[in-house]
């Protein structure tokens, strides 16, 4: 599970960054379903589903976690960010204040990355949490996957300034950062939702290994003689 979410991760961000770039450069943005940052196309159906993923097996996980409640709320949190992606509350809700404080018009929805913090950092504290109770390579992934949510989400933030040059005329950097931000975040997802599943089916057994050796050490244990502290 893990060897998949790596390779597929790798093959689909490329996939969607290149045929972003030969959109606009060669096809001048006509084929919507290759715009990266266009919503209700397959890159935003891709993330909508990784995101649902992890968040499914986050919550199946919840019932053998250590630590219940941050599975429960992180799981509760991703599904809400699937949901979200989908209709694109966050974007609505960005556009809606930028409007209501008359915020220039390159900063528009992107002032959700502002109003959004709050979640994002308890996901973040969350993601850690569960990465160090999972351990092993699943945590190493929990928190690679991380790390590309965290590249896309700063890239989401410079399109304030990205936008303002390609009002003035400048399209090439928005376009890329668009690229750049979506490929990151859809690779993210994927491994995140790879990690999390694969951590979801293998604490079980990790779990039942443990015990086993719990069970053969500490009756030995409690056969030793006691140390006599004044010898």
């Amino acid at each position: 599970m893990l060897a998949l979410g790596w390779a597929l991760a790798g093959i689909t961000g490329a996939i969607l960054l290149l045929a972003h770039v030969v959109n606009h450069v060669a096809l001048d943005d006509r084929i919507g379903e290759l715009q990266a940052s266009a919503e209700q196309n397959v890159w935003s159906w891709a993330a909508s589903m990784a995101t649902l993923v992890a968040g499914l097996a986050t919550l199946i996980y919840a019932r053998s976690s250590r630590r219940p409640r941050r599975a429960w709320a992180l799981g509760a949190l991703l599904v809400f960010f699937a949901l979200d992606d989908y209709v694109e509350i966050h974007e609505n809700l960005g556009a809606d204040v930028s409007e209501a404080l008359s915020f220039p018009d390159y900063v528009g929805p992107r002032l959700w990355v502002v109003l959004y913090l709050p979640l994002v950092g308890a996901a973040a504290a969350l993601l850690w949490s569960l990465a160090e109770e999972l351990g092993g390579r699943a945590r190493s992934r929990i928190l690679a996957g991380a790390a590309l949510l965290a590249a896309g989400y700063l890239l989401e933030a410079a399109g304030i300034l990205t936008k303002r040059l390609e009002d003035r005329g400048v399209e090439l950097p928005h376009a890329l950062r668009a690229g750049l931000e979506e490929s990151a975040e859809l690779a993210g997802l994927i491994v995140l939702a790879s990690a999390l599943t694969a951590g979801m089916l293998g604490t079980p057994s990790e779990r039942r290994e443990e015990d086993d050796v719990a069970d053969r050490v500490l009756p030995r244990q409690h056969h030793r003689k006691p140390v006599d502290s004044e010898a």
